[in-house]
């Protein structure tokens, strides 16, 4: 009797429901699971609320902020057109701006410190109000000292962002092309003498949306397409001359649309960034171009063109955020969710594997997402909601500001097994279902067996310590813990299988290596 393997943290979600495009291994459901490092896969981690009383508005975004090296503040923006600063208690005591335009989309840059004795400072800007700026440790973010003339009434940047020892912005209603760059010795002045402008292909593209530093260089995203770097070669902003990259694509209308990759440090940096349809594309340095940089769709690599566009609103890519979380190796997307009207949606994209793993979390609203420093100087995201909470995530307890359960669930691609052995292709007679995990507590696992797209029965595997225990341990994946396997009866005829797991209890975590599919063969008849 054939017995064959079904990885389940191999390839991640994949998106085509064509089962000739699809791997024994590739999912078409991964809600609220973690792949991570460890050869299994988990419930993903928890969150923790950070205030216990609601902020006067849905968060629109956050930064980490050290004002000085042992000042260590949150700044949030709110969509009732406030700035709130906070200690890390949660109380968000002191507000830093009010009245400015509700509901706009918000973005931060750190700034200053441009010579000894100088405060660093956190700039602001939301397209609408002139930018805000809060020196050091401040309690008030003031308006941008001296703005360019083309900044004035709502007529403001969009985005801001640090380029070698200037600040720059762009983005402004009525002049969408330019980008504009502050002096040296002063980064909240934007007249005086260095500072400058510059126009970016203004005949290609509506607006520039993003930008950031990568590779060595200053790089511009524009919508709907157009990706831009700044050749500053020779010294001085009016000799700046802008140079085109692609002209194919360009960025989400959003200045959270784009977010660097790795550690520039370490050599090992990309950028990231959400396109004007959705896709993410990664942009990696390349020897051998004046452009110096190569594209990788990682949507139409990964086979998910079908789950972003099945499972999100893409009338909402202005409010989407993406962010890197280099300590697990986890790139976050937010989205709304197919008909919502708030970012309900998160798309993780798990690097810790040859293969980048996709998964969703549905498990709470995300308008907002930033990474911040914890006690250990560890890296962590947070999330901002539209209730007006801050959540702490990646807790190690699985669920949900401590009384509320993260459902689980996870569908293997329907597959006829024949890329184990082509001789599996015929129908089939399934008679068992193996799953192999590490025990953590005395809970079912439910799997929903479906055989030619027909649900022919639940069965539940405990995830406690009562399975038969096998003949060895996975190596290094998972330290060594015993991998025990439970069986279970099903019965079934036909060609596919598929496999749904769901768990959804409170603080319960499955740890699941894979399942095996025992079954006779019956020929190719129908």
């Amino acid at each position: 009797m054939p017995i064959v393997s079904i990885p389940l943290t191999a390839r991640g979600l994949a998106g085509s429901g064509d089962p000739s495009r699809l791997a024994t291994g590739d999912l078409i459901r991964a809600e609220n699971v973690e792949f991570g490092a460890t050869g299994l896969v988990q419930k993903e981690p928890g969150a923790a609320k950070r205030n216990a009383t609601a902020l006067s508005g849905l968060v629109l975004a956050g930064i980490d902020w050290y004002p000085t090296d042992s000042t260590h503040r949150t700044v949030v923006a709110t969509a009732d057109g406030k700035l709130l600063k906070d200690d890390l208690t949660g109380a968000f005591a002191t507000t830093l701006a009010t009245g400015l335009q509700a509901a706009r989309v918000t973005s931060f840059a750190e700034g200053g410190a441009e010579s000894a004795g100088r405060s660093r400072k956190l700039f602001s800007s939301n397209g609408f109000d002139a930018p805000r700026v809060l020196a050091a440790d401040g309690v008030t973010a003031a308006a941008l000292t001296t703005p360019p003339a083309d900044w004035s009434g709502a007529n403001q940047p969009a985005w801001m962002v640090p380029f070698d020892l200037y600040m720059t912005g762009g983005g402004n209603g009525n002049d969408p092309n330019r980008i504009y760059v502050s002096t040296t010795a002063d980064h909240e002045n934007f007249t005086g003498a260095g500072s400058g402008t510059l126009s970016v292909y203004p005949g290609s593209g509506r607006k520039l949306v993003a930008a950031l530093a990568a590779f060595g260089r200053f790089w511009l995203f524009k919508y709907p397409r157009g990706v831009f770097w700044i050749n500053d070669a020779t010294a001085g902003v009016a000799n700046w001359r802008s140079k085109p990259t692609s002209f194919d694509g360009g960025a989400a209308p959003t200045a959270h649309a784009v977010t660097l990759i790795g550690d520039p440090e370490r050599g090992d940096s990309a950028v990231a960034f959400v396109a004007n349809n959705g896709d993410i594309v990664l942009m990696q340095e390349t020897a051998g171009t004046e452009e110096g940089v190569a594209f990788t769709n990682l949507t139409k690599t990964l086979g998910l063109r079908d789950v972003i566009r099945q499972n999100f609103h893409l009338a909402r890519l202005d409010r989407t955020q993406i962010r890197w979380d280099d300590e697990l190796k986890h790139l976050h997307v937010l989205f709304a969710g197919l008909g919502s009207v708030v970012e309900d949606r998160r798309l993780v994209l798990d690097f810790n594997a040859e293969r980048i793993r996709a998964e969703i979390s549905t498990k709470q609203v995300n308008t907002a997402i930033w990474m911040e420093q914890n006690r250990d100087g560890v890296w962590r995201p947070m999330i901002g909601d539209d209730a007006g909470f801050v959540w702490e995530l990646d807790q190690a307890d699985r669920n949900v500001d401590v009384t509320t359960a993260i459902a689980m669930a996870l569908r293997t691609a329907p597959t006829d097994l024949s890329d184990a052995d082509a001789s599996y292709a015929g129908r089939k007679l399934f008679s068992y279902l193996h799953m192999e995990y590490v025990p953590s507590a005395t809970f079912d696992v439910s799997a929903d067996v479906y055989v030619d797209g027909k649900l022919i029965g639940t069965v539940p595997f405990s995830q406690g310590v009562g399975g038969a225990a096998l003949p060895f341990t996975l190596p290094h994946a998972i330290g060594g813990a015993e991998l025990l396997r439970r069986t279970r009866d099903i019965a079934g005829e036909g060609y596919y299988l598929s496999v749904q797991l769901r768990e959804s209890g409170l603080n319960n975590n499955p740890r699941i290596a894979r399942l095996w599919a025992e079954f006779d063969l019956v020929g190719m008849r129908r």
